[in-house]
């Protein structure tokens, strides 16, 4: 498919030192002065994929986020896996997902940052 993996760990064991989210920043601004249209495919924990969500909100690029919740049920009755939604109150990862579009999902604010209004 012609595709590249990079890999981060925090510690630099393997592939670039620091953080996931540094990495895709410096992808994402050698992909865009090329020109090229971009796609961000994300999977891992909760609070990472919040942020690669925001880093393509800001970027404008689309975004898919593959999410991983505890399913009681498998079929959306119990609500232990429901993600809010902007297309309706809320996503449920066992029957909607597990992979959704980033944008329609009810992305929650870095922690110490202000709410939207509030800026």
């Amino acid at each position: 498919m012609g595709l590249s993996t990079h890999l981060a760990t925090e510690d630099g064991s393997v592939g670039r030192r620091g953080r996931v989210t540094a990495s895709l920043e410096a992808r994402i601004e050698q992909h865009l002065a090329s020109g090229r249209k971009l796609r961000i495919l994300a999977c891992g924990p909760k609070e990472m994929l919040w942020a690669v969500a925001r880093i393509a909100e800001a970027n404008a690029i689309e975004c898919y986020l593959s999410l991983e919740a505890y399913m009681a049920c498998g079929i959306g009755v119990c609500l232990g896996c429901a993600v809010p939604a902007r297309s309706r109150p809320y996503r449920y990862t066992c029957n909607d997902g597990p992979v959704f579009l980033a944008s329609d999902l009810v992305i929650p604010p870095a922690a110490g940052a202000l709410p939207r209004s509030a800026t």
